[in-house]
């Protein structure tokens, strides 16, 4: 919120009432009224006047926005996410407006399909990696035309090919997982990390979120009610909220995961199940020891397996932590075992 200041004094024959305030960008600027009979009608005029201002964004007028570089209203558009984008997310945003640079100075207003089009082939990222700044841009945009009016469309439309070229989804098979598993220390807590993936299909900030009171195991179940993400611009992590609302759960867990879970606990010393600070570490290390995988990889394995093996969608979507068009289109692969159960039961219903 913007500082700012109410002061009164006495001008032609009546009162006058001027409110000095500071602006997003940290200017001064000033806003008054005069012709008032009494000194407590001009000081009560003020605070209409400093309520017009907190409307309007404390801010800028329309000559203002109207010439705003496109960088400069990046500002203005964390300025107002600051209480909704998380710190990672606004992190990404930034590093992904860096490779934006070509319309740095361009004004919003004057930001056109043609001149995006120009800027993405300049761009020396591989294709895959243009997708984000793009998308980044097309949502900031898209803030600039419901919140300011700045545009009357959005320049970054549906004809402008950046999004990426879908990939086929890796499916951590079981012959891999059971070479790993029976070729690692099953107390490190990179072993007990693959085996709570490939059991439960939880997204990795879920997984560095768990701790032991999160872990029921005479009931064979697991909690899942926090993640472990960055809480602020430093690389400090902490304990933070789920990703979605559907995200909360509680998971039944097999009991080979439960003897794992009763051994490699006799010998933690954390309250944090898998002490392991940056996800970017797991990912190296899966995708070192186990053909190059990444961890999502197991998310994507273990919908498969529930799916093939006949559990129905919505159960699969609630045990994910998402919902079912997500399921459907993201994680419905076809398994050799997934063909082979349906050609049993062609077989079945047509003989």
């Amino acid at each position: 919120m913007a500082s700012y200041s109410i002061s009164t004094r006495q001008k032609d024959k009546g009162w006058q009432v001027i409110v000095s305030y500071k602006d997003r960008y940290g200017k001064w600027r000033q806003k008054s009224k005069q012709g008032f009979a009494t000194k407590r009608q001009a000081k009560d005029y003020g605070d209409v006047i400093v309520k017009d201002i907190k409307e309007n964004l404390l801010l800028t007028n329309n000559e203002e926005l109207a010439n705003m570089t496109f960088i400069e209203f990046t500002r203005l558009y964390f300025d107002d996410m600051k209480d909704k984008l998380r710190p990672n997310s606004l992190i990404t945003y930034q590093n992904a407006i860096k490779h934006l640079h070509p319309i740095h100075n361009v004004k919003v207003a004057d930001i056109t399909p043609s001149i995006i089009h120009s800027m993405v082939q300049e761009m020396t990222l591989p294709a895959p990696s243009k997708h984000y700044p793009l998308r980044c841009l097309k949502t900031i945009l898209s803030h600039a035309i419901s919140h300011y009016d700045l545009l009357p469309r959005n320049p970054v439309t549906n004809s402008i090919p950046y999004k990426p070229k879908m990939t086929r989804k890796r499916i951590v098979n079981a012959e891999e997982i059971e070479l790993y598993l029976n070729n690692s220390d099953p107390l490190s807590p990179y072993h007990i990390a693959v085996a709570l993936l490939y059991n439960t299909g939880i997204r990795v900030g879920e997984l560095l979120g768990l701790t032991w009171d999160d872990i029921n195991l005479d009931d064979m179940t697991i909690s899942i009610n926090k993640q472990w993400v960055r809480i602020g611009p430093e690389n400090n992590f902490g304990f933070g909220q789920l990703k979605t609302k559907n995200s909360k759960r509680i998971l039944p867990i097999p009991m080979v995961l439960v003897t794992k879970l009763k051994e490699y606990k006799e010998q933690s010393t954390h309250a944090r199940i898998i002490p392991i600070n940056y996800s970017s570490m797991l990912y190296g290390y899966i995708s070192t020891n186990i053909n190059k995988h990444s961890p999502h990889d197991f998310r994507h394995t273990y919908a498969t397996k529930l799916l093939s093996n006949g559990v129905d969608i919505k159960t699969v979507a609630s045990l994910l932590g998402d919902t079912v068009a997500t399921v459907i289109n993201t994680y419905i692969h076809y398994s050799d075992e997934m063909r082979e159960n349906a050609r049993a039961e062609i077989q079945r219903i047509f003989d």
